[in-house]
């Protein structure tokens, strides 16, 4: 004999189904809303993706291939040929004592009884040598990024397109250690980027070293930058979110750090007198790049 009360009973059962289910699909529609506009109002309030800042920390996290990323590399040769190069023009003007100035090598920028023979050019792997020697005496080889000091090591420069007013572009690769942003980092964000963001970053910065109408003078004018295996764009993006969360500036900020950084290392100016201008005391009248049998070189003019 049939139950009269199973239909009543089938009818409740599935309406409470479909019921559950409606409840779960709005639920589900609100959850997508919310993502969708927190994800909004991030990129409008603060100009950051939060879909391709997690792509570019997938990205960030695999391994730099160094002799990719290096096709020129400083080598310990360089800081050697850069000494006899210098020493045609000006003799001890660089010195190598062992244990000293970094690998050896000082840059005798407050010396005063030396004499500037000749003119002088410096290629520009001989160059790169030059710059990690001076930033290691001049700021102990760090920068100073969102207050904290981190760690700069240049691994190969590159002089490239040359003008006919002794301006060129400088294409400067450096390992940069980040770890001092991190040392504190226990609240989200900072864990969260502590935890996937790499503390080592390998930076191409190019710069515009446009040189000005009186001797020594110059500008450093931003080009482009990339870190890691991330293109121009993606890293001008993932700077606007460490910029959000360390206060670090933009990509195009820390570019010109770098770039005025080496600049001052290697040209400088009264108020920071780098290896070209403490010259202009011994005879140098300027300095400019130039291409001589299809190679780039940095001239100091005598």
């Amino acid at each position: 004999m049939r139950n009269p009360s199973a239909p009543r009973e089938s009818g409740v059962f599935m309406r409470l189904l479909r019921r559950l289910i409606i409840n779960l699909i709005a639920l589900v529609g609100l959850i997508a809303i919310a993502i969708v506009v927190g994800y909004v109002y991030v990129r409008k309030t603060y100009n950051i993706d939060l879909f391709n800042t997690v792509s570019q920390l997938k990205t960030l996290s695999k391994e730099v291939d160094q002799k990719e990323l290096c096709m020129f590399p400083i080598k310990d040769s360089d800081y050697s040929d850069a000494k006899t190069e210098i020493d045609k023009s000006i003799v001890d003007f660089v010195t190598y004592e062992e244990g000293t100035g970094y690998n050896g090598y000082t840059v005798n920028l407050s010396k005063s009884d030396l004499t500037l023979n000749k003119f002088m050019m410096i290629s520009s792997q001989q160059l790169g040598a030059l710059a990690q020697i001076i930033l290691h005496q001049q700021t102990g080889g760090k920068i100073s990024v969102a207050g904290k000091e981190v760690a700069i090591k240049i691994l190969e420069l590159e002089i490239y397109q040359v003008q006919d007013d002794g301006s060129a572009d400088l294409n400067i690769i450096l390992e940069l250690d980040l770890t001092p942003l991190f040392d504190n980092a226990k609240k989200f964000p900072f864990n969260f980027l502590k935890k996937y963001a790499p503390k080592k970053l390998y930076i191409s910065s190019t710069v515009t070293i446009q040189k000005g109408e009186r001797a020594f003078s110059y500008s450093v004018l931003h080009k482009d930058i990339t870190i890691n295996n991330l293109k121009s764009s993606d890293t001008a993006d993932f700077f606007n979110t460490l910029d959000f969360v360390f206060k670090i500036g933009s990509a195009e900020d820390l570019n010109l750090l770098i770039g005025n950084t080496v600049a001052n290392a290697l040209i400088g100016n009264e108020a920071n007198p780098g290896f070209a201008y403490t010259l202009k005391q011994y005879g140098a009248k300027d300095f400019s790049f130039a291409t001589l049998a299809a190679t780039n070189f940095f001239i100091i003019q005598k």
